[in-house]
């Protein structure tokens, strides 16, 4: 079991890196634009990931979470600013400036979460037959990050809702549609928190599945 999830992460953070680097050589507009740095963040989160399952002590399990932070932190954001663009709304300057630095600020308290208790409350670690990983407990930013991510899903899902009915082209309301499935089941994957960093089903649908049915 411990290879097959080993070989899955890989092969999550191959084909997340792959897509990568195609969006990236057929870069044309701001949505391409915020499609490559969403793939980007989440490659990095899947990188982490599994840096953290080949770990074998906490100080190396760690390093892999805070790199998979590199990339999760952006990724309600970005998603944001790609379901906005989408719909043709552009998010002023000093909100993007402001909740930019809301994410940065909370990737900064999980660089320094062995010294603070602000991200996570508690870290320990916990070897398992399976195999050995971080058990945290959360601690206040932890759920404001969620909160605030979860905003930004009502918030993207009211406007792709609002544009589903706007639309009068069929394929392009089954494209909003498409959308807003794969947006509504990675945040109910982003949300579900479990105790074991076993189970990945959320950076492996997150890193994989948050944006492939979308073309433009």
């Amino acid at each position: 079991m411990y290879y097959f999830l080993l070989g899955l992460q890989a092969i999550t953070t191959i084909l997340v890196f792959t897509e990568f680097m195609y969006i990236f050589l057929h870069v044309h507009s701001r949505y391409q634009t915020i499609l490559m740095l969403l793939t980007l963040a989440a490659w990095v989160n899947n990188a982490g990931y599994f840096i953290e399952i080949l770990c074998t002590d906490m100080d190396s399990a760690l390093i892999g979470t805070k790199i998979c932070y590199m990339g999760k932190t952006f990724i309600p954001l970005l998603i944001l600013q790609l379901g906005l663009n989408y719909c043709n709304i552009r998010m002023p300057n000093l909100l993007v400036i402001f909740l930019t630095l809301f994410q940065v600020g909370i990737w900064a308290l999980v660089l320094t979460c062995d010294y603070n208790g602000l991200y996570y409350r508690t870290i320990s670690y916990q070897k398992d037959e399976l195999f050995s990983h971080i058990v945290t407990k959360a601690g206040p930013f932890y759920y404001l990050f969620i909160l605030v991510s979860a905003a930004y899903f009502c918030v993207v899902a009211y406007f792709l809702i609002r544009q589903y009915r706007k639309e009068t082209n069929q394929n392009r309301r089954k494209q909003v549609m498409g959308m807003l499935f794969v947006l509504l089941y990675g945040r109910v994957m982003f949300t579900m928190r479990t105790e074991l960093v076993i189970i990945r089903e959320k950076s492996f649908f997150e890193g994989g599945g948050i944006y492939g049915p979308i073309k433009r």
